[in-house]
């Protein structure tokens, strides 16, 4: 009773295809499970349906068990490897292996050097033992692999390169065990799946990068908005379906959130301006987001810098630059242009109405972009565009926007590109418009524009000569 209280027989399981398409690789597949047996101490008999005689069962039926209760790394391991046999790497041979889990054991070898044979391979689980050297190569080959899980071991050196191959890998659950990590950055890879609940365990996480080359899907995980020390979010250029969840809007260390790219649909938490006080760039270009954006947009604490919500189903009014009621710091609040740190408002292919806010012009300093086309705005551009500073991009076309072009754009030292086509300007070009030193591109078309054009027109002073002039 002592022997079998103590002694745990399998937690190797491996899984074949119920079939095989040659005989001669049922007979090697029986030799290389024969020859894991024999590299394994089985003293109650677990195995003893693995047998080579000929009229044993066929070795894809063979018995296997699967021992669910865990224990602490450390503790002595139901297999071990007997040092003058090498039995466990015969499993490294069977083509038609699906499964390997030699997860929660006492092994303490290496690796093969290359697992390419497992060529239909789904799921390696090598976990929580003490496996040496560098991770094998060879898992690039394997078509279907989605989980490899080798955490909790001693390799050492580079992962191989052909693991990008790998295009079916999954983010494991098992990475919401690690309470102390500060950052988790696989972007730029090409995993599928969702993005497991279970990340919202990881209480001391900072940096979330899932971005670019992924091909992440579901929705977003609500879970998200437990990790209160999260401070950069980016899960652009995914598949990623879905409102945004109420609790992401809730983190209030945040300044970065990007999910630009996606498929997300619904409307932007209403509370993201009030709950997400540290954030400074907001990127959510390319979805299918629709209603207004959150009036409580600005009142954060730490100014905004860069707003990108172009290519959406956005409608209502653009938030406005001042929000005198609201009081941050002692003094009052400019909304979405806080602080004067707003570099970039990139708004395009919406449907927001209303005019140009004039405290754009007026209250942003910082600018250097301000990209609004391909929306329904109406009235006029607000006087004090050329003004700022830094402006280099002005795109306002295919509005209804009416009136003059103010005279100030001509002041402008920095602005280069200027577009406000396809609106209904009226009146005469501004009559030093083409004396700006910085002026490339200037496109007026499709206006009421009268009046003639400039004498200076051909003399216009722009870097490397005039750009297109519509």
């Amino acid at each position: 009773m002592e022997a079998r209280a103590s002694v745990l027989v399998l937690v190797a399981a491996v899984t074949l295809l119920s079939s095989l398409s040659a005989a001669g690789g049922a007979v090697d597949e029986r030799a290389a499970l024969l020859a894991l047996k024999a590299g394994f101490s089985d003293p109650l008999g677990a195995l003893a349906e693995w047998k080579k005689e000929e009229d044993a069962s066929p070795h894809c039926r063979w018995g296997r068990r699967r021992v669910r209760r865990r224990r602490a790394r450390g503790q002595p391991g139901p297999l071990r490897e007997e040092p003058e046999r090498q039995g466990l790497f015969d499993v490294f041979r069977l083509s038609s292996l699906r499964v390997l889990n030699l997860s929660y054991n006492a092994f303490d070898s290496v690796l093969p050097k290359s697992l390419a044979p497992l060529s239909s391979l789904q799921v390696l689980d090598v976990s929580q033992n003490s496996f040496e050297g560098a991770f094998p190569a060879g898992l690039g080959s394997c078509a279907d692999l989605a989980t490899v899980n080798a955490s909790g071991n001693n390799f050492v050196g580079p992962l191989p390169v052909d693991l990008a191959n790998a295009t079916s890998l999954e983010i494991p659950p098992e990475l919401g065990e690690l309470e102390s990590l500060e950052s988790l950055i696989i972007g730029y890879n090409v995993l599928d799946g969702g993005i497991p609940p279970e990340l919202g365990n990881l209480a001391s996480l900072q940096y979330l990068d899932l971005a670019v080359g992924n091909n992440l899907e579901g929705k977003i995980p609500a879970e998200l908005g437990n990790i209160s020390t999260l401070v950069f979010l980016d899960l652009s250029d995914n598949l990623l379906s879905g409102p945004i969840p109420e609790e992401v809007s809730q983190l209030s260390h945040l300044r970065l959130l990007n999910l630009m790219c996606n498929h997300l649909d619904g409307t932007v938490p209403p509370s993201i301006g009030d709950k997400m006080t540290s954030l400074e760039v907001l990127e959510l270009w390319n979805n299918s987001l629709t209603g207004p954006l959150p009036a409580s947009l600005g009142r954060n604490r730490a100014p905004l810098q860069w707003v990108d919500v172009a290519s959406n189903l956005f409608t209502g009014p653009v938030p406005p630059p001042e929000r005198a009621a609201v009081v941050r710091l002692s003094r009052p609040s400019t909304g979405i242009c806080d602080g004067k740190a707003l570099v970039k408002l990139i708004m395009f292919n919406n449907g927001f109405t209303g005019g140009v806010p004039a405290g754009l012009a007026s209250s942003c300093a910082s600018l250097v972009r301000v990209r609004m086309q391909g929306n329904r705005l109406n009235g006029t551009v607000p006087v004090g565009f050329g003004k700022l500073p830094l402006l280099q991009r002005l795109e306002l076309a295919g509005n209804d926007l009416s009136g003059e072009i103010p005279v100030d754009l001509a002041t402008s030292s920095s602005l280069s590109f200027i577009d406000v086509s396809r609106n209904r300007l009226q009146y005469s070009l501004p009559s030093n418009i083409f004396t700006m030193p910085t002026l490339q591109s200037f496109l007026a078309s499709d206006n009421l524009i009268s009046g003639s054009i400039p004498d200076d027109f051909q003399d216009c002073p722009g870097p490397g000569g005039a750009g297109p002039v519509e």
